[in-house]
């Protein structure tokens, strides 16, 4: 709980940072440009770098975690996990094709769907906590043997790994700063609403499915199936109702949305790196 709550102050001053940046760069304020005007070159080139392998990074992550929350529904797909990734990578990249705005159209459905059943599992759990027919996680039970004496750096190590995995939770907050053009007038502050409202959603369902897993003991198991979500699902809706595959539906749809910021962020980074003489001329 306490690494949790660590990302979750860190998630929201990178919300606030980024607040003030659409303002104050209302045509793109990535880290890159940012860093350029404030820091020099050399700290906005390590900036882009860092940047450039995390969007291909959020693309292989998030979609890999999108199929993981499929194949936790029906287990018999866990073979075919590797092709439907890639076949999921390939129809972001066609549909990114049609441009940002109509991609995220096509993405709104699962977000809203997403965070609505996300919200109500956290009601459903808590009703059925308070009346005691709550179950455990179906990892709870899951033996965790102790192999190593764990302290000093090691468990600084650990520490740094949990909070480490618990920042995949700020993705996509560099791609607005980045994605200010493509907001309607007014764009600044377009830009700085989307950014309040997805710190508030993200801090309280990160919060809450923190608070939820720790409450069920899940754990993650070792092959990946079934997924903590996946489990939580199942404990506090139901595994095998309908709701549930809505649920884990829902999933897979944010998740590949995620990647979807990447496919976003960036073309618009690369163009200002071609743009600056730090890629190919043409990417600008």
């Amino acid at each position: 709980m306490p690494v949790a709550a660590a990302v979750a102050v860190l998630l929201l001053v990178v919300v606030a940072s980024y607040g003030q940046t659409v303002y104050a760069y209302p045509n793109g304020g990535g880290a890159y440009v940012v860093s350029r005007e404030n820091l020099g070159e050399p700290a906005a080139l390590v900036a882009a770098s860092a940047l450039l392998v995390d969007y291909v990074m959020t693309v292989a992550v998030s979609v890999t975690s999108g199929v993981i929350a499929v194949t936790s529904a029906f287990p018999s797909l866990v073979p075919y996990a590797a092709p439907i990734a890639a076949v999921l990578v390939v129809a972001l990249a066609l549909v990114n094709l049609r441009g940002v705005r109509e991609s995220g159209r096509a993405f709104a459905v699962p977000t809203y769907l997403f965070i609505g059943l996300t919200y109500l599992l956290f009601v459903v759990a808590g009703v059925r906590a308070a009346t005691g027919t709550l179950p455990p996680a179906e990892s709870a039970a899951l033996p965790v043997p102790p192999t190593t004496a764990v302290g000093g750096l090691l468990a600084a190590a650990l520490l740094l790994r949990a909070f480490a995995s618990g920042c995949t939770a700020l993705t996509g907050v560099e791609a607005v700063s980045n994605g200010v053009p493509a907001f309607r007038a007014p764009q600044a502050r377009n830009a700085a609403m989307t950014l309040v409202a997805m710190g508030a959603i993200a801090v309280t369902m990160f919060a809450g499915i923190t608070v939820l897993a720790v409450a069920l003991s899940a754990r993650a198991a070792p092959g990946g199936n079934p997924s903590v979500l996946s489990q939580l699902a199942a404990s506090g809706i139901g595994p095998g109702s309908a709701l549930f595959y809505l649920y884990q539906a829902a999933t897979a749809g944010i998740l590949i949305l995620a990647a979807n910021t990447a496919f976003n962020g960036f073309p618009m980074l690369t163009s200002v790196l071609g743009r600056d003489g730090h890629l190919p001329r043409q990417l600008a």
